[in-house]
């Protein structure tokens, strides 16, 4: 089996969308901002990993999702509280 190459640019989106989501909270901007936030990263990573998930068993394949796509959510969800939290000790 050959090495995979790794995939820089989407390791560093998968970066960039909490990084926006703690300057969402740091800068307290609408929470609506953060469910746009996480709709995108969750459409990102849908798109990316779409080879290897139809690669998976029908059943894995939703486990994966539904595991990916919540830690996505908190990922995203404790960037924000951090941002907001680093905001609030800036006033």
């Amino acid at each position: 089996m050959p090495a995979r190459r790794p995939n820089i640019p989407a390791a560093i989106a998968d970066i960039g969308f909490p990084a926006a989501a703690g300057v969402v909270g740091a800068t307290g901007l609408p929470i609506w901002m953060l469910a746009a936030i996480l709709i995108a990263h969750g459409g990102y990573w849908a798109v990316t990993r779409r080879r290897s998930l139809a690669n998976a068993a029908p059943g894995r394949r939703v486990a994966l999702a539904a595991i990916s796509l919540g830690l996505i959510g908190l990922f995203n969800a404790i960037a924000y509280a951090l941002g907001a939290s680093i905001g609030r000790m800036g006033q």
